[in-house]
């Protein structure tokens, strides 16, 4: 498993996990604040391939659906 703290940036190239394995985030929540996570799919010079890929609230999933966000509760 691997920690990530707030506002911390992390390629998943650095995370040593499968890039074709899907990715769960768990948070705990220490107090009432809003929290929000984005992805951007880069290209290999690290630019964003396009502003479509930037899967966020308001733009959930990827042009090519292979990066999608999803909500549940646990």
């Amino acid at each position: 498993m691997n920690h990530l703290t707030v506002g911390q940036r992390a390629p998943l190239s650095n995370l040593a996990i499968d890039d074709t394995a899907p990715i769960t985030l768990k948070f705990i929540r220490q107090s009432p604040i809003e929290m929000d996570i984005s992805c951007f799919a880069l290209d290999a010079a690290g630019k964003l391939i396009n502003d479509d890929y930037m899967v966020f609230y308001n733009q959930p999933t990827s042009p090519c659906g292979q990066i999608k966000l999803t909500h549940y509760e646990s």
